[in-house]
């Protein structure tokens, strides 16, 4: 969002926060099905535009009626959200497929590159994986001792989650091309 309203103007970016809280304050939440101004304050922002042409409020409403008001939407978004988690906890696990390695299966290894400014370095442009690297040894239901096939030597422990196989490896290997 900061990005289609800076434009080219990278430097003024904190000119628009305003703006910014505006629209995150503002926007409907699936979850909890309502806007985060909503939930807070008890009643929709209102937009420039609005506002402009908006009545004075009426002084009759008492403030304990806000209240039970509030209390009431809570409730409200705390079953919508209960509701919006376990519908997205069913998508996860349809789709969701542990990985199995055995001893020997050659895997890319998940990157959690940094940005170094210093060196020119942007994490957004760096590779998400490294490797190829061989699984040594599972050592236990989720982790599993890896080599990295260009530093035998070093043998570091990675969740199942940060290994992906690496499909023809062994095809193309150096060791079968006889370098």
């Amino acid at each position: 969002m900061i990005a289609s309203y800076v434009g080219d103007h990278h430097k003024l970016w904190d000119r628009w926060i305003p703006e910014f809280r505006f629209a995150l304050n503002s926007a409907f939440h699936e979850s909890t099905g309502f806007t985060p101004a909503e939930i807070a304050l008890g009643r929709r922002l209102k937009g420039p535009m609005e506002r402009a042409f908006q009545r004075p409020p009426d002084p009759s409403h008492p403030a304990y009626s806000t209240l039970d008001k509030q209390s009431e939407l809570l409730n409200i978004v705390k079953c919508n959200v209960e509701r919006a988690q376990a519908k997205q906890k069913k998508y996860y696990d349809q789709r969701r497929k542990t990985a199995h390695f055995q001893e020997g299966d050659v895997v890319w290894v998940r990157a959690h590159p940094l940005s170094r400014a210093e060196e020119g370095v942007m994490a957004k442009l760096s590779a998400k994986w490294k490797g190829p690297a061989r699984v040594k040894k599972k050592l236990g239901p989720v982790n599993y001792a890896v080599v990295f096939i260009s530093d035998p030597d070093k043998c570091d422990t990675y969740h199942v989650q940060n290994l992906k196989i690496c499909h023809g490896y062994d095809k193309f290997s150096p060791e079968r091309r006889g370098m």
